[in-house]
């Protein structure tokens, strides 16, 4: 039987090493102080440039910061527990698949209400130098994030919230270049749609996988 913590390449195929709880809680806390810095300035040029698709990931990104601080408390909670010690961690995750799946829900609400009734101006330079920023800013979680999130389903959970908002920023940089060329103010509502969709599914997957994993060690 194959190990699922291999990772292969054409030279070779080598067991991937666990991330200890110290790395683990680092690794989280330098995450969490990025997305929360970057969510208030999200919701600040969000506000003043009347775009949805920057209010919305501000949320979603403040939203992030709760769920990523939730798991960094799982994790120190594990590290102290003698027996046990992943249980912690699995509903930590559990907790943040709903919360991705909830997230989902209200930006589709608000996209769906941007999209019957269209801002009448959008400030589109504003709202593509900071989504630029953003994506960069959310890249860089995710690449501190990715490797481990393969070994660990509470960092996996943390991934997919950091991933979320990276597809989300890059969706506000197409949707602020459209509307600086086009005028297309409808497209802020269309973007937001879409991201939406992509978070819920990640939440889906990601539920149906930890329900599986919490069934299998009861």
């Amino acid at each position: 039987m194959s190990d699922p913590h291999a990772h292969c390449s054409h030279q070779s195929c080598q067991p991937l090493q666990a991330v200890d709880y110290p790395e683990r809680q680092t690794l989280l806390l330098l995450v969490l102080c990025l997305v929360l810095s970057f969510a208030a300035v999200e919701w600040i040029v969000g506000l003043m440039s009347h775009s949805l698709a920057l209010v919305a990931d501000s949320g979603h990104m403040a939203s992030d910061g709760l769920a990523i601080a939730l798991a960094s408390l799982a994790v120190w909670l594990s590290q102290r527990q003698k027996v046990g010690k992943s249980r912690w961690e699995m509903w930590a995750a559990l907790l943040n698949g709903l919360a991705l799946g909830a997230i989902a829900g209200w930006i589709l609400w608000e996209a769906a209400s941007r999209l019957q009734t269209p801002a009448q101006e959008i400030a589109s330079v504003p709202m593509l130098i900071t989504a630029a920023v953003g994506a960069v800013v959310n890249g860089m979680n995710a690449s501190l994030l990715h490797r481990s999130s393969h070994q660990n389903l509470n960092l996996k959970a943390a991934f997919l919230h950091v991933l979320g908002d990276a597809v989300s920023s890059v969706g506000v940089i197409l949707a602020a270049i459209a509307i600086a060329l086009f005028h297309w103010v409808w497209i802020d509502g269309a973007v937001s749609l879409l991201v939406a969709g992509f978070i819920l599914y990640s939440a889906v997957s990601l539920v149906k996988q930890i329900l599986t994993e919490l069934t299998a060690s009861s």
